[in-house]
């Protein structure tokens, strides 16, 4: 994958493994610029905003303030969404 628009990013994520299934009982994906002093998106279960939709999950949108409804994303899942989203810039 190659953009005109380089990026940077982490991961971080705390699961809990049963005989049976595997969730995400913390997380926080991280999606910003290549200088790192941008925030692109981030998606986290942090129970700091109460009021978004689906409570805890949400997505800071270009800010730390602006705060979206968001869903439990697989690491497969943001894969795919970030190169949909790269190859579009």
């Amino acid at each position: 994958m190659h953009s005109k628009n380089p990026v940077s990013g982490f991961l971080k994520q705390f699961l809990i493994l049963e005989p049976d299934r595997c969730s995400a009982k913390e997380y926080r994906y991280q999606w910003m610029d290549k200088s790192k002093q941008k925030l692109i998106r981030r998606w986290d279960n942090a129970e700091h905003f109460p009021d978004p939709d689906n409570f805890p999950h949400h997505i800071h949108a270009e800010s730390e303030t602006n705060v979206i409804p968001g869903t439990v994303l697989s690491i497969m899942e943001l894969i795919d969404l970030l190169e949909a989203e790269i190859a579009a810039r």
